[in-house]
């Protein structure tokens, strides 16, 4: 039994309260899984507090550039992470896109035939009338 059915199955006053917006949900998810990186950033904070404001020599300089290559890294990671972490999304976005399209073509179909059958129909209708009107005026003028 999962941790959820136990819960569910011990649930006390207020258990039917409203489930949790899964996109909290999964914002906290992304948070906890990332957290490592937020980790690594808090470091590279702590570490930049070590490379001098002024830089005057070669030795500065190259602590100064290893630390810019380690927040590279590190950036470079978090970039990765949310890339590969959106990937799934915009693989699903372009689904719904696509199977969108397909419906909306499908509505579009019938509407184009069912325009079609109603332009006869409206057609011979004013054809009709003006046959009509002609008929009234002739009648008239005789």
């Amino acid at each position: 039994m999962s941790v959820q059915e136990q819960e569910a199955a011990t649930a006390g006053i207020g258990h039917n309260s409203a489930a949790e917006d899964p996109l909290v949900a999964y914002r906290a998810d992304v948070l906890v899984r990332a957290g490592d990186l937020k980790k690594k950033l808090v470091d590279l904070r702590v570490e930049m507090r070590t490379v001098p404001a002024e830089i005057a020599d070669e030795d500065t300089a190259k602590l100064a550039t290893d630390f810019i290559r380690k927040c590279r890294a590190v950036r470079k990671t978090a970039d990765t992470f949310f890339v590969d972490e959106k990937k799934p999304h915009l693989e699903r976005g372009r689904i719904s896109d696509e199977l969108k399209k397909l419906h909306l073509n499908e509505f579009d179909k019938l509407l184009t035939a069912i325009n079609a059958r109603l332009s006869v129909y409206q057609v011979a209708k004013d054809k009709a009338e003006q046959e009509r009107q002609a008929a009234e005026r002739k009648r008239i003028a005789e």
